[in-house]
């Protein structure tokens, strides 16, 4: 590795109790390990300097997640391996993977695209069955337009979301389960709770009793991975993007892994 400052990247986990944690606690909680483990983190310039720890992208509170990342720029010459044995984290975070970043990779909150998520539905008050479920599903990727109701910094309006669905399937098995990637990033970016309000609304109209009995409150979501875009295709942030690759024609497959 060269001598300037090295950039690390690293993949962990948030769940149990730490999903109640913000992120502002999160980024301090990440300072802490690094100073307890007395590594030689790089720190910013002006009259208050910061640990260089850049995080992805911020998860709602409450949400559990096994695909969070934040990129460290060190001032020592340290394998990524020795990071993850070198912090001590509480239970409940747990650093899963790391790498060297290369020069010209973008810090993961710029390089973020898309997300993967798993949504776990309880059993709700109006008896949702699969059928009317897989139904809307067909109607979601079937269609090229869906507009709904979106909060967008501060201001609600009327926005079309289809393009924000990059994949949808169902899972029945003890517990009704949606698995889906969704746009996440500085350009586009759709929430998991607005899908499944858009599903709700689409099978139960206007009845409010799903919406008023606190059952949406209820659902389970877990941010399962991070992806960049690379011409047509959605890499994990912890994949390094191939050299040389040419923009896959519309046979080509998406590199990511099955849902």
């Amino acid at each position: 590795m060269p001598d300037s400052n090295q950039r690390i990247r690293c993949r962990f986990s948030k769940e149990g109790d730490m999903r109640f944690i913000g992120h502002l606690d999160l980024i301090a909680l990440f300072q802490r390990a690094f100073r307890r483990a007395k590594t030689r983190v790089a720190y910013s310039q002006g009259f208050h300097p910061h640990p260089l720890l850049k995080f992805a992208l911020p998860l709602s509170l409450g949400m559990e997640s096994r695909g969070e990342y934040f990129d460290a720029e060190m001032e020592e010459n340290i394998e990524p391996e020795k990071i993850i044995d070198l912090l001590v984290l509480p239970v409940g975070i747990q650093i899963t993977e790391a790498r060297f970043l290369e020069k010209n990779e973008k810090n993961a909150a710029s390089a973020a695209a898309a997300a993967d998520y798993t949504i776990t539905l309880p059993e709700d008050p109006l008896s949702l069955k699969t059928g009317p479920l897989e139904e809307c599903m067909a109607f979601i990727l079937n269609n090229r337009e869906l507009m709904t109701e979106k909060k967008t910094k501060g201001i609600t309006g009327s926005a079309d979301i289809r393009p924000d669905i990059l994949k949808l399937s169902l899972i029945n098995d003890s517990k009704i389960i949606i698995k889906t990637r969704l746009a996440a990033g500085s350009g586009r970016n759709l929430k998991p709770s607005l899908l499944v309000r858009f599903i709700y609304e689409r099978i139960f109209g206007n009845n409010p009793s799903w919406d008023e009995s606190g059952w949406l409150y209820k659902i389970n979501y877990r941010r399962d991975e991070l992806y960049t875009r690379h011409g047509d295709q959605y890499i994990s942030l912890m994949s390094k993007i191939p050299l040389n690759t040419k923009k896959p024609n519309n046979n080509e497959n998406i590199l990511f892994p099955q849902l």
